[in-house]
């Protein structure tokens, strides 16, 4: 529960590489791994046009039009936008 380790524990802990958030984690895990597959479908096609339902990688293609609809709606984080914008 919050609040029950002490400061002192809580260091200790992130000594030894405990990891506190471990869904926000991996969620930026998977994020920056899609990134890095639009760079590749980028060198490959030259170009980031994803088509939603791209056999090749379906879960990927939803991705993309997913982050395409956040920023359409102003949910996506600027940096992220950022990152996206810097590949095409």
């Amino acid at each position: 529960r919050k609040g029950d380790l002490s400061l002192h524990q809580m260091d200790k802990l992130e000594g030894l590489g405990f990891v506190w958030n471990v869904v926000n984690e991996t969620w930026d895990d998977n994020w920056n791994e899609n990134l890095r597959k639009l760079e590749r479908y980028k060198e490959r096609h030259g170009n980031c046009d994803v088509i939603l339902g791209w056999e090749e990688d379906p879960t990927f293609a939803q991705w993309v039009s997913y982050q395409r609809k956040r920023k359409s709606l102003g949910k996506l984080p600027l940096e992220r936008i950022t990152k996206l914008e810097a590949i095409g």
